[in-house]
């Protein structure tokens, strides 16, 4: 896209008196000299020319989860981020605001990417994650045999919560002090008292 063709939006925008919402995939990880991805509409023009642009972006930490970072406002100043999720074709937005924009996203992502310890242990939650989809595939599972089977399978604990919070696992237990289960979202509970914001 020419600068010439940037410059017709904008008068057109102008006559109308409407906003213009431009939405396109990123195709390289390249930074611009302004900071942001020059290539994030397939041209740098698209970006110099907007008001504002905004990012969506995979979660650094939680791959099932997306981020949505300001990358540049000529308006105001940037604002927080907000991160959701997809669960069975709902949007789910969380209520907690990112302190991060565009820019420090990617600085932070090319930093991962060239620690070879970082890759290996993201490639280890995607295999606990995997494997604790399966194994709660029938239904809701104890805890404690959920663990046991962790260990014989090698995995740490603190890999098995960050696979749990991937899934988006729920928790419930039984009536009379039972055994805390685990279950994947939306599989009903078995269990008496439903309680999803503990990890038993």
């Amino acid at each position: 896209m020419s600068p010439l063709c940037v410059a017709l939006l904008t008068e057109l925008a102008t006559t109308l008196g409407a906003a213009i919402l431009i939405v396109a995939n990123s195709t390289s990880s390249r930074i611009g000299r302004t900071g942001y991805r020059c290539d994030t509409i397939g041209h740098e023009e698209f970006a110099n020319g907007a008001r504002s642009v905004l990012t969506i972006v995979q979660e650094l930490e939680f791959a099932e989860r997306r981020q949505v970072l300001p990358v540049k406002s000529n308006l105001c100043e940037n604002r927080a981020g907000m991160s959701f999720s997809i669960r069975k074709g709902v949007v789910e937005w969380s209520s907690t605001p990112i302190p991060m924009t565009g820019e420090e996203y990617f600085t932070r992502a090319s930093e991962k990417l060239k620690n070879p310890l970082v890759r290996e242990e993201c490639s280890e939650v995607d295999r606990v994650t995997n494997w604790q989809r399966e194994r709660l595939s029938r239904g809701e599972v104890a805890s404690v045999l959920v663990r046991m089977d962790a260990v014989e399978n090698e995995i740490a604990y603190s890999t098995l919560r960050r696979a749990f919070c991937r899934l988006g696992c729920k928790t419930s237990k039984a009536g009379g002090g039972g055994p805390w289960h685990w279950r994947l979202p939306g599989q009903v509970a078995v269990s008496v008292e439903d309680s999803s914001g503990e990890l038993g």
